[in-house]
């Protein structure tokens, strides 16, 4: 057999598409949290933190801390066997910072939440669409005219827009890292 057969049959039998000669179609992987955490908070209670304040001044500066200040979810992501779309969902403002691995290929992000939602870590080529009931800051992404979030559940909103089942979901009230591997089903916990 010809070496050109020999690397063709090796290619199909290991369903390896990232040589561009097969497409595959992507997989979806959510995540849903109420809320990131924030990155200077040391996960005490407001009231903990008021020292010399007096309660109801506190309350107040943590209160407008809160809108201020977008929580953070930092995402793992290590599949290389076929492309992902990745959706992401919060009621409060919500930066996502993706780490991916050399390999993995980002098609699509799907950002959902009430507040504004915020993502880094992504190839500029990377499709991005955002469904929020705040416009969320982000100047190359698609404003869809819904908005959606979950912690507790995969949005069923998901399926419609990708067309496709979601594949994993992983959720948590307060998210602080989550991650994305082969082999990955349902999870309701992150670090």
């Amino acid at each position: 057999m010809n070496k050109f057969l020999v690397t063709l049959l090796v290619l199909i039998l290991s369903g390896c598409s990232s040589f561009g000669l097969f497409k595959t179609n992507p997989e979806v992987h959510a995540i849903g949290v109420y809320e990131g955490t924030d990155p200077e908070d040391d996960d005490r209670p407001w009231h903990a933190k008021c020292e010399s304040q007096d309660m109801l001044s506190c309350h107040r500066k943590m209160t407008q801390r809160k809108r201020d200040v977008a929580g953070q979810v930092v995402i793992n992501v290590s599949i290389t066997e076929r492309p992902l779309i990745l959706a992401f969902t919060a009621y409060d403002k919500t930066n996502w910072i993706v780490k991916a691995e050399e390999g993995v290929v980002i098609e699509r992000v799907i950002l959902g939440g009430y507040h504004a939602q915020s993502i880094e870590g992504v190839p500029k080529e990377t499709s991005i669409e955002v469904y929020t009931y705040d416009s969320s800051p982000c100047p190359r992404c698609y404003q869809g005219n819904e908005y959606f979030y979950s912690y507790k559940s995969v949005p069923p909103q998901l399926s419609k827009i990708t067309g496709l089942p979601v594949e994993s979901w992983q959720g948590k009230y307060r998210g602080q890292e989550f991650s994305i591997f082969t082999g990955i089903k349902e999870s309701s916990g992150s670090k």
